[in-house]
């Protein structure tokens, strides 16, 4: 799960697989957002449809939010693997005379909808760019534990803790700084969802240009930060030309990669940045409302009530946003109202639902960890 570890090699990462079922939907979104942060083509090379003998199938409805989900968060490619049901195979989407089934028939609708509305033209607004380093991890996955336990032993512990993503596998590294990190690049994630930022996440590598295509640059950092990575950031801001609103913290770095410290000079914060504070992590709500204060208001698409566990992806096409993806992350059925455009209707391509605006806003009924895909006509 820990794509920016390649260091410099996700400029030309094409694509990542998802070879299981989600256990937990942050860490799928996380990864397509990583991929879509760092890939021209973020592309997901393998998606199993289906499972062996011995194993339950995963439903279908389970694999189509699978795949609008990864939609949602960037993903513009997906192969389905073992999409055909075989000898020791079954759940496939594909009978053994070539025929499709009807665990197919949400895939045909889905491909179809895709072709027809030209989905990888449409474009997403990210205002937000989160620049996850290696710096403080690398030194922590060295320090760590795992690899001297016995394998029974390190997948018990780490099992445990399996929905906390790398805030759970960092829980055997011996240096904290990796561990306070992972908690607080959770923290901003969490927090970018309940202010319903959109938000891409990018290594340490990339330059001034690119960084100037965004509103804000978010780069959390405890102990250590890449040179380059900082030194980027301290000479972004240019008189004439495009400078997004640089937010860092909880600490100026005092080291980068190679735990080399820098000088009192080279620690200076960025020009005009702005700084978390050292307990903002503890209170995801104050921690969304500060940076939602910070970077204004930068969706048309809002969710109510304010929801952290519900997300809305708008993709537009010359200027109209022509599909919204709405997630709901959590176990359980909710009803949000989204705020809408006058006279906007969204068509649901599986169920044929049509959802009329009223007083520029629609209700959206979510089962539990469903994603829905919307047209909007």
């Amino acid at each position: 799960g820990r794509i920016n570890a390649l260091g410099k090699f996700p400029q030309a990462l094409v694509g990542a697989n998802f070879p299981e079922r989600p256990s937990n939907y942050r860490r799928y979104a996380t990864m397509a957002k990583t991929l879509a942060g760092t890939s021209p083509l973020p592309f997901a090379a393998e998606l199993w449809m289906g499972s062996p003998p011995w194993f339950l199938p995963t439903p279908g409805d389970e694999q189509r939010n699978t795949i609008v989900s990864l939609l949602g968060n960037g993903v513009r490619a997906f192969n389905i693997m073992m999409a055909v049901n075989r000898e020791r195979w079954h759940g496939g989407a594909i009978r053994y005379d070539g025929t499709v089934n009807e665990q197919g028939q949400w895939l045909t609708t889905l491909l179809q909808t895709l072709k027809s509305i030209e989905w990888t033209s449409l474009k997403r607004d990210i205002p937000v760019a989160l620049i996850r380093s290696n710096a403080d991890t690398q030194f922590a996955i060295a320090s760590s534990f795992e690899e001297s336990l016995p394998p029974i032993a390190s997948e018990y512990v780490l099992g445990s803790f399996a929905d906390e993503g790398d805030v759970g596998r960092s829980l055997l590294d011996r240096e904290d700084c990796g561990r306070t990190y992972c908690r607080w690049s959770s923290a901003i994630e969490k927090a970018l969802h309940f202010a319903q930022i959109p938000y891409e996440i990018h290594g340490p590598d990339l330059d001034g240009e690119e960084l100037r295509k965004y509103k804000a640059v978010l780069v959390p950092s405890v102990k250590r930060i890449e040179r380059k990575l900082w030194n980027t950031l301290r000479s972004l801001r240019q008189k004439g030309k495009k400078n997004p609103r640089i937010i860092y913290g909880p600490n100026e770095p005092l080291a980068d990669e190679f735990d080399t410290a820098y000088t009192a000079d080279e620690r200076k914060a960025p020009s005009g940045a702005g700084k978390l504070g050292p307990e903002a992590h503890a209170d995801i709500k104050a921690l969304a409302g500060d940076l939602g204060a910070a970077l204004g208001e930068l969706s048309a698409y809002w969710i109510s009530p304010e929801d952290s566990n519900v997300e809305c992806a708008a993709f537009r096409q010359t200027g109209d946003v022509r599909v919204l993806v709405i997630t709901n992350c959590e176990e359980k059925d909710k009803t949000v109202s989204i705020a809408l455009p006058r006279g906007s209707i969204l068509v649901d391509p599986f169920t044929k639902q049509r959802i009329h605006e009223k007083n520029e806003s629609a209700p959206i009924s979510l089962s539990a960890s469903q994603s829905r895909f919307f047209v909007v006509s």
